[in-house]
């Protein structure tokens, strides 16, 4: 299930293929992407992908496959007050 599939929402998604390596560990620098940081949300599940710019995140608790876990949908109502960007799925 998609948190946003007629992409109403979210405006862009980058994958793992998006991120830095810096030493030796992928993180996500925002640096790179042609946006205002500003205007740009990571959900991310692991904080430490995310050290330049940590104010950029919304940290959530890792996917293990339960149909039970529905923590990321109490993200929808504040998703749906904004136009944003999010930036890299959660694996």
């Amino acid at each position: 299930m998609k948190l946003d599939p007629s992409r109403q929402r979210i405006s862009y998604v980058l994958g793992s293929e998006s991120m830095s390596l810096e030493g030796g560990k992928r993180i996500k620098d925002l640096k790179y992407i042609n946006r205002d940081p500003k205007k740009i949300i990571v959900l991310e599940n692991d904080p430490s992908r995310l050290p330049l710019q940590p104010e950029n995140g919304i940290f959530v608790p890792t996917f293990e496959g339960n149909v039970e876990d529905t923590e990321i949908f109490k993200l929808i109502p504040f998703l749906e007050c904004k136009k944003m960007m999010v930036l890299w799925e959660l694996f």
